[in-house]
């Protein structure tokens, strides 16, 4: 059975979204955690007892971009300056462990969407990681 390590936020973190479907075909590891930015996704990368974990992924997933748009947008204004040198941090961690890295873009409309979706992409590009863009919200039907 294929392992797969998954980063985000509260996407990731429901019982009956994005880790129900992925533990039908894998073992998950699912180092998530709701509310966050790409910081707690780096730190979870960092700490030490997720190492064996992440060294034994067949794939990474991250998702991403709501929790961005509302820190940006709502919560703390953060800059889009900031969340760029964030998602840098990230890129470039996840780009050491020499593992596949998928980024799940969610789809959410709202100011500056498409600059953070940008961001993404040209991250990816530049780390030669695969970028997935949801353009329209996904629903898990069993």
């Amino acid at each position: 059975m294929k392992n797969i390590v998954l980063l985000g936020g509260s996407n990731s973190v429901m019982v009956n979204g994005l880790q129900k479907v992925l533990k039908e075909y894998a073992n998950v590891i699912n180092l998530a955690l709701g509310g966050t930015t790409s910081l707690q996704n780096l730190y979870e990368l960092k700490r030490e007892k997720n190492q064996e974990a992440i060294q034994n992924a067949d794939l990474i997933i991250t998702e991403s971009v709501i929790i961005k748009l509302d820190n940006h947008n709502i919560r703390e204004n953060l800059s889009l300056g900031i969340i760029f040198k964030n998602l840098q941090y990230l890129y470039a961690t996840l780009y050491t462990f020499n593992r596949p890295v998928c980024i799940l873009i969610l789809p959410y409309r709202f100011k500056n969407y498409q600059i953070v979706i940008n961001m993404h992409r040209f991250l990816a590009n530049y780390y030669g990681l695969i970028l997935l863009i949801c353009k329209s919200t996904i629903k898990i039907v069993k």
